[in-house]
């Protein structure tokens, strides 16, 4: 068993270099922006982006840290300023912003923007966050605001059985867009896992975010937000670490749960680090670990490369120290790492 790397030079302007990436769900594609603010679709298999536009006047920082989505249908992204206050939807196919994303400032700099996409009924929906503790879904498309209601950021009074002191931060949609998990804290701050149904939401109840009967905290560890996870199925959630550092003593692993109800289904000691799964549980450090403000047990994450667990048996069956790729890609079923001027793909040989 072995990772098998493959370097890409990129061609791009050696004074505008690729500063942010994420995979498209299928295919062999990457959306990249660089530092003068360009959008741009990348194959895997080519050397020279297809930029779309460029958005340096949309109220994006490109020096500071760049959050990228895209939709399921990969024909619209989502660029916000990580801890920042701005962002937009862009139309993929024409260049065309089509939503201005703002969240207010408070506490902005310790949480991710929340924003995700995620389609029903062949519809792109966005959930985004315009204040500290509410979220909102918007068809993408249209920028239409579907779950309007009055929810006042800071006075509990005005809403006793709605208010909630939570800042969202880093979202997650389930592969099936049936489910989202809000990765965000608590004030003083303790962070927590909560679930929700997406389907309930939009249809159902537009306060299934805040109290609705679907939406179940799954785990909270103090001074803990924005921690690893990644989808196993449409269900199944894995996260990184156990315990709250207050009753339970924290401990580095690998907890299963089930989103439904929020309970643990198992438990797998040892591994810290990012993680992804296809057919193998990946757990990999990144080649610079994100500005994240709410992980503060970092020190958990550094210096321990990638390694590949068989789930089902709960060992570990590769590691090499030296790997640290930047984003695993289902699509093309490799892991990406992005440099200034190059892409390496490296790809699983279990055989």
């Amino acid at each position: 068993m072995k990772f098998i790397h493959h370097r890409i030079p990129v061609d791009i302007e050696p004074n505008d270099p690729i500063v942010a990436a994420t995979p498209f769900a299928t295919g062999q594609s990457i959306l990249v922006f660089t530092r003068s603010a360009r959008v741009g679709c990348l194959d895997l298999r080519e050397e020279k982006p297809h930029f779309i536009g460029m958005y340096p006047d949309h109220g994006l920082d490109a020096q500071m840290p760049i959050s990228l989505r895209v939709s399921s249908d990969q024909k619209l992204c989502a660029l916000v300023n990580t801890f920042g206050l701005h962002g937009l939807v862009v139309d993929l196919d024409t260049g065309k912003v089509l939503m201005q994303l703002e969240r207010e400032d408070y506490q902005a700099w310790a949480t991710s923007f929340p924003v995700a996409f995620f389609d029903a009924d062949g519809i792109q929906y966005l959930v985004h966050g315009p204040q500290w503790n509410r979220l909102d879904i918007s068809d993408a498309r249209s920028g239409k605001l579907l779950t309007g209601r009055t929810l006042s950021g800071w006075e509990r009074e005005d809403n006793p059985d709605h208010h909630v002191d939570f800042f969202h931060s880093e979202l997650s949609v389930s592969p099936d867009n049936r489910w989202i998990v809000d990765n965000g804290w608590h004030w003083h701050p303790a962070g927590s896992l909560y679930s929700w149904n997406l389907q309930a939401w939009l249809h159902d109840n537009v306060w299934e975010s805040e109290n609705g009967p679907t939406r179940r905290c799954i785990t909270w560890c103090e001074d803990l937000w924005d921690r690893p996870l990644c989808w196993i199925d449409s269900t199944t959630l894995a996260v990184w670490g156990r315990g709250n550092d207050d009753e339970i003593p924290f401990e580095s692993g690998i907890a299963l749960y089930d989103v439904r109800d929020g309970k643990e289904i198992r438990w797998l000691a040892g591994p810290a680090g990012y993680l992804a799964f296809d057919g193998f549980l990946f757990v990999y450090t990144k080649p610079l670990m994100p500005s994240n403000r709410g992980l503060t047990k970092a020190d958990m994450l550094t210096s321990r490369g990638t390694s590949v667990w068989d789930l089902q048996r709960g060992n570990q069956v590769h590691n090499d120290p030296n790997f640290c790729p930047t984003f695993y890609h289902h699509g093309a079923g490799c892991f990406v790492t992005v440099l200034e001027n190059e892409i390496v793909i490296s790809r699983f040989e279990s055989t």
